[in-house]
């Protein structure tokens, strides 16, 4: 049982390790829905200072995204990354994106 606990935590440290990787598949799935999407990761991933509990947090930016929609999105994003990687996806509107997001995020990467 501990065997299992350490093998998920590693593969977890390896998956926030290669966040890029990830959230560059990740935006090749948004892009072809929603092709003026903008994809931004940030959090303890970006900034390096992650744990085997931490996740990969991805922001989609976009106004043509309905929730719904946005529903759909993650649960496509998911089904074709893996669930065993540890993701939190985040779909916001522009307006979202600069009165929420930016008053908090200190490091942004877009993709």
């Amino acid at each position: 049982m501990f065997e299992q606990y350490i093998r998920s935590g590693n593969e977890a440290l390896h998956y926030l390790s290669n966040y890029r990787e990830i959230a560059m598949r990740i935006k090749g799935i948004v892009i072809e829905k929603y092709p003026d999407a903008r994809v931004l990761a940030f959090g303890s991933a970006v900034e390096r200072k992650f744990t085997a509990s931490s996740d990969i947090d991805i922001l989609i930016v976009s106004d043509g995204i309905g929730r719904e929609d946005g529903s759909l999105l993650k649960a496509e994003i998911l089904r074709k990354i893996g669930y065993s990687v540890p993701l939190q996806i985040h779909i916001a509107t522009t307006r979202e994106l600069k009165e929420w997001y930016l008053q908090f995020l200190t490091k942004i990467e877009e993709l």
